[in-house]
């Protein structure tokens, strides 16, 4: 069972539109420190998804 494109489309949609709402409302230290956490846990994520799509192959 693997995710299509369309369903990872909307998934990650989401999760860009919310960090945009988030980044319009910040000032520019918060925004920076945001970008640098939001950096590692998009490494996190993709080793995940990496080990999720193992998985199922």
């Amino acid at each position: 069972m693997s995710m299509n494109r369309f369903t990872t489309g909307m998934i990650v949609g989401s999760i860009v539109g919310a960090v945009g709402v988030m980044m319009k409302d910040t000032d520019k230290k918060s925004r920076r420190k945001m970008l640098k956490s939001s950096k590692k846990a998009m490494r996190k994520a993709s080793a995940i998804m990496d080990d999720i799509l193992t998985i199922y192959k």
